[in-house]
């Protein structure tokens, strides 16, 4: 937390400091605000598409298609993270009441000045992603680059000083030297790009990887195939919840041949593999959780990052799971790129399962007051 926003004073000690509040209770519940980096991710940097898709496959980097809709039930990459997941590490909860901390919220987090600092970093990160405009691209539909007035929707405003309103859509967003501001830091995360990274992995050499990920990076069809799923809806409460995700062996059969494919005479572009938590329903937004997949019993599921599918916090499920609002109660889904961890099953020789088992780890313990649950855990193959 940058010291202006952690204490209540002033620096003449007058107890009025207008960048602090006190309902921000960091991941510890304790009041100690802090983002571990290591729990931040930012794969969705590495994604080479800018919407995704909603059928199972990956929701890309700004996420699925919704039409007009301030939250879509399927969550986007760096929606998930790191948006959500700082949300929930920020604002967390009150140990004593449990209530959420403004940030935890999507109803009040706009009251925690540091969200706006967070906002920033977001659109700095989106950035980021155009930067490589061989690989990344915005959309071109005019339903996006005109916003909601192309469909007779309202347009996006934005209160300014002196009463005055800025209107916009969102292809007036897309030149940061056209809006008068910059970022001091661009650059990308990553020094070798993620999918080239992950053809190096599976055994191509550096000048296949880097052709095949040229070709990743081309916008084209998605093939989006069922892998397997769990039987039953999955209730997280206390410290852990597992189930175990029945793989259908003709999908698995595609994904082996495909990671083969790499190292082949003529390699291909291999599957890329995504966990899905659908219908994710409760009544805490500050409920925050990793997903592990075939963490071995009895380890310390922090020893063990190789195994780590993703992280999760069920930013706005609340308002998702109440049967009057936007997603009628179907609660939220959140997507998650497991392809690392198939890939170390692949070269380990062990890819051909029966089943994976997947297990939530939540931050804190999750009260039975809290209601979450998870309609389905299901995992998808999807090919270009």
């Amino acid at each position: 937390m940058p010291p202006a926003f952690a204490s209540p004073d002033w620096p003449d000690g007058k107890g009025d400091n207008p960048l602090y509040v006190k309902q921000r209770y960091g991941p510890n519940n304790d009041g100690k605000v802090q983002v571990p980096v290591n729990m931040i991710n930012l794969s969705a940097l590495g994604d080479p598409d800018f919407a995704g898709v909603a059928s199972g496959g990956g929701p890309g980097f700004g996420g699925v298609d919704t039409g007009f809709s301030h939250g879509g039930q399927v969550h986007g990459g760096v929606e998930t993270q790191p948006h959500d997941w700082v949300h929930g590490l920020v604002g967390g909860s009150d140990g004593q009441s449990d209530s959420p901390g403004l940030m935890s919220d999507p109803d009040t987090a706009g009251l925690d000045p540091i969200f706006w600092l967070h906002h920033a970093n977001i659109d700095r990160l989106w950035e980021v992603w155009r930067r490589n405009p061989a690989a990344h691209v915005n959309p071109q539909d005019a339903h996006w680059v005109d916003g909601p007035t192309a469909v007779g929707e309202r347009t996006f405003v934005l209160p300014m000083p002196g009463g005055e309103r800025f209107t916009y859509t969102p292809g007036q967003m897309t030149d940061l030297s056209k809006l008068g501001y910059a970022y001091d830091d661009v650059s990308p995360p990553f020094e070798t790009p993620q999918p080239v990274a992950r053809l190096q992995r599976l055994g191509a050499n550096l000048a296949v990887a880097q052709s095949i990920g040229r070709s990743t990076a081309m916008v084209g069809p998605k093939t989006v195939e069922l892998l397997g799923a769990n039987a039953q809806s999955l209730r997280l409460v206390g410290t852990d919840a597992r189930t175990s995700v029945a793989l259908d062996a003709s999908v698995q059969r595609k994904v082996s041949a495909s990671l083969q494919s790499v190292t082949a005479a003529k390699p291909s572009t291999p599957d890329r593999v995504f966990l899905n938590l659908e219908n994710v329903r409760g009544l805490n937004d500050a409920t925050a959780f990793n997903v592990y997949i075939n963490l071995p019993d009895g380890e310390d599921p922090a020893k063990h990052p190789e195994h780590l599918a993703g992280s999760v916090a069920l930013f706005g499920v609340r308002k998702a799971s109440l049967a009057n609002e936007e997603h009628a109660g179907d609660g939220l889904t959140f997507v998650l790129e497991i392809s690392h961890v198939i890939d170390t099953l692949h070269l380990a020789g062990a890819q051909n399962l029966a089943h994976l088992d997947v297990r939530l780890v939540p931050q804190r313990p999750v009260p039975e007051s809290a209601q979450i649950s998870i309609g389905r855990i299901s995992v998808f193959r999807q090919s270009t």
